[in-house]
């Protein structure tokens, strides 16, 4: 059975043309959230409309919301009438009048309750918590905690409300929280759903222990014989570039295997155990699918597709039990010169890659402004996805992380709220539109399994800061370290 994640608030709704569970409602899908919607059902807390629809992305009016927090917190609620001027004998004044003799809400300041007028989110949150607040423990933000969201004052009315739906899990930790912007009834059952599960001490979502996060708790592994870290040791720098470059030489990285790698096996047997022995998470990138780059710069020696799957099993083979994670081929399901020939391809290498209990896989899919998400989602899953463990966005690409959060958090809710990871590397300055080697690129976020949301297992400096992208625009062959675009991404 599959199941969504909530992403609350998502500002964008996409459709699909393929549902994953058939719901109480005809229009229901996994990214409505059908979980909470089909639980809320089930415990006969909401109801939907005579066509059989739910309406999931309509806006919800103040009387229809307090009707379904009332109901899920009393079975039966007591006739009640005239309460507000404007609560008269209509269907929700029982609901209205009840919430109103226990102090759950209040009208304006000429009598009325408003019960017609759609709800934003700000007010819809805060209701929710009033009627819950005898079974809440409310908390407040410290001062090192900094704002909840960049678009909500932490002296706002309703910021204690946001707080501690965050800390309960109620909310998602994302950058906007559109207080003013009108709540929809899909977004509103998925609040009061993960409220219900938090309160009753159960996970907020099977999909928890269905999409673990493998960098959790993790240490990331500094490379000390780096590119980096040789022309420091070199000695022929001057004091300014030796110091700048340890901007990059200082942050963890990962490792690249291809068709330079002779023995695979042993290649990765040897990486694996030098991380692990200092205690870190063995973070990789597989790069040899079958004509690799479409014959560009770096498939001159890609292997042939019968021999790519023995390769790939070498690798896990060196691997063993142990725990690493793998990055699985860079642009080979975004280039549509790869994709229709591999796509399958790459879900044996999922499938060889998963079999060894320490292994997590993360299938590339691009970045921000490649392929549409209901397009990639699509591709990852003809390769498979429901069998790795997320995918990887902006490898080796400068578009922001706040773009590539956006597409993420769509293109999950698309593929049973797979978890993903975001190439920083060089994308502090943002992209021009070049890809290879374009110039005013800088440094972006460092490496860091702390990344604030519960989509983004990690930022990673996947594309080592100074590796050039290939002979274009001065640079050296792909992959060859190239001091001086180094130090500019340092100074940019």
């Amino acid at each position: 059975m599959k199941y969504h994640y909530s992403v609350l608030f998502l500002s964008l709704f996409l459709s699909c043309a393929y549902v994953s569970k058939v719901f109480a409602f005809t229009d229901v899908t996994v990214q409505d959230d059908g979980t909470a919607i089909e639980y809320l059902f089930n415990e006969d807390i909401v109801d939907g409309y005579d066509d059989g629809t739910f309406k999931p992305q309509e806006p919800i009016n103040r009387a229809e919301l307090l009707k379904i927090l009332v109901e899920s917190r009393v079975s039966d609620v007591p006739n009640g009438e005239d309460c507000f001027a404007d609560v008269l004998e209509d269907w929700y004044a029982s609901y209205v009048c009840y919430a109103k003799d226990e102090g759950w809400v209040e009208g304006y300041s000429d009598g009325s309750f408003g019960p017609g007028k759609n709800i934003n989110r700000a007010e819809a949150i805060a209701m929710l918590f009033k009627v819950y607040a005898d079974d809440v423990d409310f908390s407040e933000p410290g001062e090192e905690e900094g704002p909840i969201y960049l678009d909500v004052s932490e002296s706002a009315w309703y910021a204690n409300y946001l707080y501690t739906g965050r800390e309960m899990g109620v909310l998602v930790s994302e950058s906007y929280f559109y207080p003013e912007n009108e709540i929809t009834r899909g977004d509103m059952a998925s609040a009061l759903y993960h409220l219900l599960i938090s309160l009753e001490g159960e996970p907020a979502d099977e999909t928890e222990a269905q999409n673990p996060n493998p960098f959790s708790g993790v240490s990331l592994y500094v490379d000390p014989d780096s590119n980096a870290y040789d022309s420091i040791n070199s000695l022929t720098l001057s004091e300014a570039d030796a110091n700048d470059l340890e901007q990059i030489a200082s942050q963890p990285g990962l490792k690249w295997f291809g068709d330079w790698n002779s023995d695979i096996e042993v290649s990765a047997e040897k990486y694996v155990s030098t991380v692990t022995a200092t205690g870190a998470l063995p973070v990789t990138v597989l790069y040899n699918i079958p004509g690799r780059d479409c014959e560009n710069d770096s498939a001159e020696e890609s292997s042939a597709a019968d021999d790519y799957l023995e390769w790939v099993q070498g690798f896990a083979d060196g691997v063993g039990d142990r725990t690493a994670v793998v990055i699985l081929e860079p642009d080979a399901l975004p280039m549509d010169c790869l994709y229709g020939t591999n796509a399958a391809l790459l879900g044996e290498a999922v499938d060889i890659l998963k079999s060894k209990p320490g292994i997590s896989v993360y299938l590339d899919a691009g970045h921000a402004n490649w392929i549409s998400a209901s397009e990639m989602a699509l591709r990852l899953e003809q390769a498979n996805v429901q069998a790795a463990d997320g995918f990887s966005l902006n490898v080796s690409n400068f578009y922001t992380t706040e773009e590539n959060i956006e597409y993420g958090e769509e293109l999950s809710a698309l593929i049973e709220a797979k978890h993903f990871i975001i190439d920083t590397s060089r994308n502090g300055n943002g992209s021009n539109g070049e890809w290879c080697n374009p110039s005013g690129m800088s440094l972006g976020q460092n490496p860091t399994v702390d990344t604030g949301n519960e989509l983004v297992d990690a930022y990673l400096w996947v594309k080592p800061p100074g590796e050039s992208d290939g002979t274009c625009n001065g640079g050296p062959s792909d992959g060859g370290w190239w001091l001086e675009y180094a130090l500019g991404l340092v100074r940019n």
